[in-house]
């Protein structure tokens, strides 16, 4: 009838009573898994979680949350899980609430999430990340440009036989992103702080990301070719007569667990640096697909990776190359690395190098250490978002 002051009815949230205290909420419905929302319940859904790392070995919990269809503004999901190892208390716990204004942005969303693991020998860890992201545009208007802006704390806690650290800083990051049917464009300009307190080491960095793709094959195996330039750049630190920690530096090969400052990622041993855990790798910084630790920097970085998916079946084979220089001790070497990959959308990836520069170490002396994987399981900016916009 034209009228703007009558209140939104939602089908999840349709009921007021007056003898309540809290007149709008109902009746808890606990349900499996996951589902619709009943008209005249407040649903909450669990599901039983058996989950592991390196340093917790086989956890065991449950989760609760309410990630059902439609999809709330207001989401969360609590995890506790117990280690068999640690015999304590580990898990997540992440909620958000998502905005939908008329104008100037598509999404807001408020959120924060919570990680407590085990770390290593006596170690654990406890990291706090809330964020802010903007997805900017008017959600009437169709076109292929989407452009987002993402604000993250982060605080960490970590302990280690009696002794603590505490270490706080954010990034802010946006994006700019051109897609059509048969080609992909993405620019990504980030910086990032991070602060040790006690020891007040701190270190500043800017970088810049570029991925363009596009569909070489447009039958039906829909096979892509992507192109990936990273520059990166230490502008600033404080650090003492050890200089910068390796764990704030750039890392050709993409961010190891102990390098994921910001706990963006999980990762099955997040501070090993030998052994099979350690060769998992994320998609970022110079993004060479190879689990060698040469080409770690505390100046500055850039890379070139080609992926090439093979046009066979299935949709998981392809070739790269990867090019990259950076700055060490004053002098700027030269990095060429190329392989084969099997690859599942951006999950997870498994790389093979066939050859490497001579200024890497040598390539089929202990080759199984070279080989390099990704898997990427953090939904948080992540699938909720792209569900919600």
């Amino acid at each position: 009838d034209g009228n703007k002051n009558i209140p939104e009815i939602t089908r999840a949230n349709n009921s007021w009573k007056k003898s309540q205290l809290f007149n709008k909420i109902e009746p808890l419905k606990f349900e499996f898994l996951t589902g619709d929302f009943a008209t005249n319940k407040t649903n909450v859904f669990w599901t039983p979680v058996i989950a592991g790392n390196f340093y917790d070995k086989a956890m065991f919990g449950f989760s609760i949350h309410n990630l059902g269809v439609p999809f709330k503004r207001c989401q969360y999901l609590i995890a506790p899980l117990f280690s068999t190892e640690r015999k304590t208390v580990s898990g997540i716990a992440e909620i958000s609430y998502s905005y939908l204004p008329k104008v100037n942005f598509k999404l807001i969303k408020l959120g924060g999430s919570i990680k407590s693991f085990g770390n290593g020998d006596n170690s654990n860890f406890t990291n706090v990340s809330p964020y802010l992201y903007l997805k900017i545009g008017n959600r009437k208007a169709a076109t292929p440009i989407s452009q987002n802006v993402l604000l993250q704390g982060s605080y960490t806690y970590n302990a280690t036989n009696g002794f603590y650290s505490n270490n706080t800083g954010g990034f802010v990051k946006y994006t700019f992103n051109y897609t059509t049917a048969d080609h992909f464009f993405s620019v990504s300009v980030r910086n990032d702080f991070m602060q040790e307190l006690e020891s007040k080491k701190n270190v500043s960095r800017a970088s810049i990301e570029g991925i363009y793709s596009f569909r070489y094959l447009k039958n039906k195996m829909k096979r892509w070719v992507e192109l990936r330039m990273f520059f990166g750049k230490i502008y600033a630190s404080k650090t003492g007569s050890d200089g910068l920690n390796e764990n704030y530096q750039y890392s050709l090969s993409g961010a190891a667990g102990k390098q994921d400052i910001f706990y963006e990622e999980y990762y099955f041993a997040r501070n090993n640096t030998f052994g099979m855990w350690n060769q998992q790798r994320n998609e970022n910084m110079g993004g060479f697909k190879s689990a060698d630790w040469y080409g770690t920097t505390s100046n500055w970085l850039t890379a070139g990776n080609l992926y090439f998916q093979l046009p066979i079946k299935p949709n998981c084979f392809g070739i790269f190359a990867d090019a990259g220089a950076f700055s060490k001790s004053g002098v700027v070497y030269g990095v060429f690395n190329t392989g084969i990959g099997f690859r599942i959308s951006k999950v997870f990836g498994i790389y093979f190098p066939l050859y490497q520069s001579q200024n890497e170490s040598m390539l089929f002396t202990n080759y199984s250490s070279k080989i390099r994987f990704t898997l990427k399981m953090n939904i948080v900016n992540k699938g909720l978002r792209l569900k919600l916009g």
